[in-house]
């Protein structure tokens, strides 16, 4: 089962998001993007709406690195590094690595150990794992998947596009020049500066949908329509709001960061539709019937529990402490 939980911060947020959510959320999408997905993907509704990097763009800094292959130390070592892993002394955390010489220590987020990828001139010879606490061996691996950590990547190509669509997005908003300089500088020194993410439609060709990774022929079950559709409206309402808030800032419209609640729907109705209705609401099969429901649902008397909401995104925010 690959999981997607709910963004935990607002896209026009000026905060740094958190780097272990975002290693989940890629792994999950690779996961689902790979030769073998699992059969089962939770998607919680908020994060549906989210637009997220082409399956392209993740699979073009992916690799599975096995012992006896070709491959060239500083390939590798420029893909990790685009695909936002940090470079460190010793690995001991997700989305590191490390290099000593002909040794080169990674850690994949979809494996449960590092592992330690070695050299004979271009030819791995040997893919093991260790342990991050004494940095020792611990058996020979067939294998180590690795992924991109971020969203943003900054190969050559993406930082070219970023430069441009930035430089663009700051004349039509008015922006000073210098301002605009700024952001392209931290953008290229591959700063993680708050706010960073809401450049995110800058890096892409386009944005896709979380269901761009679903298999062909996969059914999409949505429990409770009526509520669903509710939370993608207040969603898409909130982060216009926060828009309104950001027009000071170097930001790309909302349609370029999420779905609204109409596109949602439209794309799981593109797919096999199987919806759960709780007791009292109106049961149908198609899309269309979907929004009936939904007022079905508040006409047979659903309760409104925008107060529970709301305790609920406060108890996260203070876990935070935010």
């Amino acid at each position: 089962v690959a999981s997607i939980g709910p963004p935990e911060i607002d896209p026009y947020a000026e905060l740094v998001p958190d780097r272990a959510t975002a290693i989940e959320r890629l792994s999950a999408l690779h996961r689902l993007s790979g030769e073998t997905p699992p059969r089962f993907a939770v998607v919680a509704a908020e994060a549906f709406v989210r637009r997220v990097l082409p399956p392209e763009a993740l699979r073009s800094r992916s690799a599975v690195v096995v012992a006896g292959e070709e491959r060239l130390q500083d390939g590798l070592i420029r893909l990790l590094v685009e695909g936002g892993y940090h470079r460190v002394r010793a690995v001991d955390l997700p989305g590191t690595f490390a290099v000593r010489g002909g040794l080169l220590d990674v850690f994949a987020p979809t494996a449960e150990e590092p592992a330690r990828i070695e050299w004979d001139g271009d030819e791995v010879t040997a893919v093991r794992a260790f342990d991050p606490a004494t940095q020792r061996t611990a058996g020979e691996l067939a294998s180590v998947r690795i992924h991109p950590v971020t969203e943003i990547l900054r190969g050559e190509a993406e930082l070219k596009r970023a430069r441009v669509r930035l430089r663009e997005l700051g004349d039509a908003r008015g922006m000073p020049t210098r301002r605009i300089a700024e952001v392209v500088e931290l953008v290229e020194q591959g700063a993680a500066f708050p706010g960073v993410e809401t450049l995110l439609p800058a890096f892409h060709e386009r944005l896709t949908s979380v269901a761009a990774y679903f298999p062909d022929g996969t059914a999409v079950f949505v429990d409770n329509p009526a509520a669903v559709l509710d939370v993608w409206r207040r969603e898409r309402e909130a982060i216009e709001r926060s828009h309104a808030a950001a027009k000071e800032r170097l930001v790309f419209e909302p349609a370029a960061l999420a779905l609204d609640a109409g596109e949602a729907a439209a794309e799981c109705g593109s797919r096999a539709l199987l919806l759960s209705f709780p007791p009292g609401a109106v049961e149908v099969s198609s899309p269309r019937g979907w929004n009936e429901a939904a007022i079905g649902r508040i006409a047979h008397g659903g309760e409104d529990n925008e107060p529970l909401v709301v305790e609920l995104r406060q108890a996260r925010r203070d876990r935070r402490g935010t």
